[in-house]
């Protein structure tokens, strides 16, 4: 069976998430991780391409994304090519480093992008292992934790260079001088309430290459650029 097509037009925002095959670990040392995110740093500029926010974990990484032109797949090959390609000279292995096809998520701006964001950025807190403890010590756990754009969000730290926050900063509205403080404590309502899968929150879910839906406005956006 063929493989379904992704979707792609200018101007897409989309969120995208590649794991481990075999939920083996893509990165062993600092050293890795730091190059991660220097190849998406380079991915930026030789792709036009604008990344919201990330986290790295252990298994796997998010992102949210948006390409100026529509080139998603061109873009995430070059970067898992990139990245594998090091691994495996650094660690003398061979093989797959990631496991099959990223999924990539076409999303909105709105209170669905907030939702997103916070999910991405509570990744660190999230999970049976990861969700242990009193909502102050996760609180903790998640300002320690620096592989992810949360902690410039947040003021705790200065924000990635290649990161642009304006999108979802902006979605908060009011003065520019309280967003971050209020985004840190839109995030954190996760840390001591159950929050919606965002998945879940929207009437139409576009799953590209796996299910095919819609997302409302989103679709609107993407058959008028066919």
């Amino acid at each position: 069976m063929a493989r379904p097509l992704r979707i792609e037009f200018e101007g897409a925002l989309y969120h995208l998430l590649a794991r481990g095959n075999g939920q083996q670990a893509i990165y062993e040392t600092d050293a890795d991780r730091e190059r991660f995110l220097g190849l998406l740093a380079e991915s930026t500029d030789r792709f036009d391409v604008v990344v919201h926010c990330f986290v790295r974990m252990g298994i796997h990484f998010h992102l949210l994304a948006q390409t100026r032109r529509a080139n998603l797949s061109r873009w995430m090959h070059w970067l898992m090519v990139a990245y594998s390609v090091y691994f495996n000279r650094r660690h003398r292995r061979s093989g797959h480093l990631l496991h099959g096809r990223y999924k990539s998520f076409v999303v909105e701006e709105g209170e669905y992008l907030l939702a997103l964001s916070r999910y991405i950025h509570l990744n660190p807190v999230r999970g049976p292992a990861l969700g242990r403890g009193t909502p102050k010590q996760r609180q903790e756990r998640l300002r320690r934790f620096e592989w992810s754009s949360f902690p410039g969000y947040a003021g705790w730290g200065e924000p990635w260079a290649f990161i642009e926050e304006e999108l979802v900063l902006g979605e908060l509205g009011g003065a520019k001088r309280d967003r971050r403080l209020r985004y840190r404590r839109f995030v954190e309502e996760g840390l001591v309430s159950e929050i919606e899968n965002p998945f879940e929150a929207v009437r139409w879910q576009t799953i590209l290459g796996s299910v095919l839906g819609k997302v409302d406005r989103g679709w609107s956006r993407l058959t008028a650029a066919l």
